[in-house]
């Protein structure tokens, strides 16, 4: 890991700007005040002095959103692709309100992103083993367990440990100890992991190692040079100070690549319009109240005019991607051919 006055994406000493983030995430975790770098190699956000890996656990609440997915409805489904797409928007109904014309607009909206995230591979004829890092629920894993892959999972939560083994999924806390083979997996994918990840150079060496020489590897983090970030620093909605350790920039993540054998094939900005309205709520709620009120970011979500403004600001947000501009990124990686066989 490197040392916490470097960039974790470059490695580099210059800081082009800092500037003062406030734990305003998640209600009932502890208030604390801390400083964000802008790399002035790649432009990527880091927390200088962060805290140890022992003490982050404090500001993870008891209902974070990947212990709201429950793996017992996804045993409803029985086959395939209908099972994944069907349970990809079940969950969001449960907290909205009956209004047919509402949660007909959900329906559209998470099939929609559903389908630009990309995010059910093809089963590669010739290898069928997967690996995700940060796996949350598990429930991206069942989704392909059913559709055929043999499934690995990292996540150092493994509330539903016991239910993924029973499909037949082994998950670890660790990469390490799952202690697969070099070039082994076919697909690996970390949705959103990767910003609260410490040792990230570390696991872009085991990805290296485990992918095959045709491997693709899916990276979906936070992007430091949306419009969102760039113009809002500490009060964007994604920033997740202080679980967030990091926020990559294109610059960075090409960097890590390069330093590990790695080459980015493509790199898209895939944004959500919660960013957006979340934002604007915080941003409000920090001019009428002062710098250090806290409006938790968790309790803004629960609101219905909160969801009636994402649906209505989705337009926005899609727009804002096309011109690169999205705080959300999805970037496909393989191993660099020049390092193949060496």
């Amino acid at each position: 890991m490197a040392p916490s006055n470097l960039c974790p994406c470059c490695n580099s000493k210059s800081v082009k700007k800092r500037f003062i983030a406030r734990n305003n995430l998640y209600a009932n975790t502890p208030n604390y005040e801390g400083s964000y770098a802008v790399c002035g190699g790649c432009g990527s956000f880091y927390i200088e002095n962060f805290l140890p890996e022992n003490k982050i656990s404090q500001f993870y609440p008891k209902n974070y959103y990947t212990r709201k997915f429950s793996l017992e409805t996804s045993l409803w489904f029985k086959w395939g692709l209908s099972a994944a797409k069907k349970e990809c928007v079940k969950p969001f109904f449960r907290s909205f309100s009956k209004s047919t014309a509402e949660d007909f607009g959900h329906l559209i909206y998470r099939f929609f992103y559903w389908k630009r995230f990309n995010r059910l591979p093809l089963k590669n004829s010739s290898n069928n083993q997967m690996l995700e890092i940060g796996f949350g629920s598990g429930a991206y894993l069942f989704f392909l367990r059913k559709l055929g892959w043999i499934c690995y999972g990292v996540d150092p939560d493994l509330h539903n440990k016991s239910k993924l083994e029973r499909e037949g999924i082994r998950v670890e806390a660790e990469i390490d100890t799952l202690n697969l083979d070099p070039n082994s997996i076919s697909f690996c994918y970390s949705y959103h992991a990767f910003e609260h990840i410490y040792e990230i150079d570390r696991y872009f060496e085991k990805i290296e190692r485990i992918l095959t020489q045709d491997g693709k590897f899916l990276l979906c983090v936070p992007f430091s040079e949306g419009l969102l970030p760039k113009l809002f620093k500490s009060n964007w909605f994604d920033l997740g100070f202080p679980i967030h350790k990091q926020i990559y920039s294109e610059k960075g993540i090409h960097s890590l690549c390069d330093r590990h054998g790695l080459k980015v094939k493509s790199l898209k900005t895939v944004s959500y319009a919660d960013s957006l309205v979340g934002t604007i709520f915080i941003s409000i709620h920090r001019i009428i109240f002062g710098s250090k009120s806290a409006r938790y970011a968790s309790i803004l979500e629960r609101s219905r005019l909160f969801r009636i403004l994402v649906l209505m600001t989705s337009p926005l947000v899609f727009f804002l991607d096309k011109l690169k501009y999205g705080d959300r990124v999805e970037v496909w990686i393989m191993k660099d051919d020049k390092y193949v066989g060496l």
